[in-house]
């Protein structure tokens, strides 16, 4: 039998993504959509695990938390460690964006002088370039 996730985790993955999706600017208020009361009414949780999910969306970047003032987007940087190398299109999609790649030019050449000793390679050797 298999277990549904916990509702905090339904209710946090279905915040995270309306909040990517969403047109709030980096910084802008996400105004109700993001209160406790809103989410314990549209997902019908507690107001615990509502608290819960909301500093989860904190917690992953998603939102930025300030007490009396209220929730705002955070700012969609990077969310790779520095030294993890990630595919560019993974990144972007994450954001909401769509990547595409067009190869505008594939062919392999004949170094001349100049290249040659630009790549410290033998005159007329291969190059391939892109």
């Amino acid at each position: 039998m298999v277990k549904a996730p916990p509702l905090c985790s339904r209710s946090t993955s279905r915040s995270s993504g309306t909040f990517s999706r969403t047109s709030t600017p980096a910084g802008g208020h996400v105004g109700a959509r993001a209160s406790e009361n809103e989410i314990v009414k549209s997902f019908g949780v507690s107001r615990m695990t509502a608290n819960r999910a909301l500093k989860e969306l904190r917690d992953e970047g998603v939102l930025v938390r300030i007490a009396g003032v209220g929730s705002f987007v955070a700012d969609r940087h990077a969310r790779a460690h520095p030294l993890e190398i990630r595919s560019i299109a993974d990144e972007i999609r994450e954001r909401g964006h769509t990547h595409r790649a067009q190869i505008v030019a594939l062919e392999r050449v004949r170094a001349v002088a100049d290249l040659a000793e630009d790549f410290k390679i033998a005159p007329r050797s291969e190059l391939y370039c892109s």
